[in-house]
């Protein structure tokens, strides 16, 4: 955890000029070891010796820190010999071990220290999660930006496909579970999963019709719920969450990835309606 004297943590994107002056402001800096400073796993030597791996890197921005007037103090739960010994060796000046809480013993340990913003890391690590959220909600990364596209242009496209359905007569539709309630509000027709509050037998049976591999076996599944509209999605997540619910393996070639992949291959039971980047969707005629 990084503080300026100012009492104000660095939680977002800052004009190069306001960091810089920030940055002047530095005057303490109090880090955690165990996933911090080392890689976060423990080694055991032949001898049953427990080892530690640091980065030369840490190393030195820890010197170039020092350089700069800036103080370091390592505070860990761990009391270990080795981080000891790396304190040593980087000429860290507070090293604190065995520290159980440390968001409050942070003030008292780094008293020594005569810095006005030590007093406040206690209180930026409480917050730190909070803080670490709204960075994550306010400035996405490009990663994070990307996924909310596409998160927003499936919501957009299952709902068009949703509201062709609407219509004064009764056909019951059948989609994976986590889409089901929201595909049934948008097309106003009945949702054989339903959500898990309203039909766990209705989500089960879609999760078995997803996984399937007989057709006769996944027609009578369409039968007992007189379902007319399918709608087939992603089929890797589809398996895998029906897969989770039965507690069963993936069969080689279920229902759900011909739906998905093969659309010429379906049975005559089934009509190819539409489709869209997000989903296809099915018609089931009377044979």
């Amino acid at each position: 955890m990084v503080m300026m004297n100012d009492g104000l943590p660095v939680t977002a994107p800052l004009l190069e000029r306001e960091l810089t002056m920030r940055a002047a402001r530095l005057k303490v800096v109090a880090t955690d070891v165990d996933g911090v400073l080392t890689d976060g796993g423990v080694y055991y030597s032949a001898e049953g010796e427990a080892l530690k791996r640091f980065s030369v890197r840490d190393g030195m921005g820890v010197e170039r820190l020092r350089a700069d007037g800036v103080e370091i103090a390592f505070v860990t739960r761990e009391s270990s010999r080795l981080v000891e010994r790396r304190a040593e060796k980087l000429k860290v000046r507070y090293c604190y071990l065995g520290v159980g809480d440390k968001r409050k013993a942070l003030p008292r340990l780094l008293e020594p220290i005569k810095s006005g913003g030590a007093v406040w890391i206690a209180f930026s690590l409480a917050i730190c999660p909070i803080l670490r959220d709204w960075d994550e909600r306010l400035w996405p990364s490009e990663a994070e930006l990307a996924l909310r596209a596409e998160q927003r242009r499936e919501v957009v496209q299952l709902r068009d496909l949703a509201l062709s359905l609407r219509s004064t007569e009764i056909r019951p539709l059948l989609a994976p579970w986590w889409l089901s309630p929201s595909i049934a509000y948008w097309s106003g027709q009945p949702g054989i999963a339903g959500s898990s509050h309203e039909s766990l037998d209705g989500i089960a049976d879609s999760a078995r019709f997803f996984l399937c591999d007989d057709w006769q076996k996944a027609r009578q599944i369409l039968q007992n719920h007189k379902v007319e509209w399918i709608f087939a999605y992603d089929s890797e997540r589809v398996t895998q969450n029906s897969a989770s619910i039965l507690s069963q393996a993936v069969p080689a070639f279920p229902v759900c990835r011909v739906l998905d992949r093969t659309p010429g291959q379906v049975p005559r039971f089934l009509i190819f309606a539409a489709q869209n980047g997000t989903c296809k969707l099915y018609r089931t005629i009377a044979q």
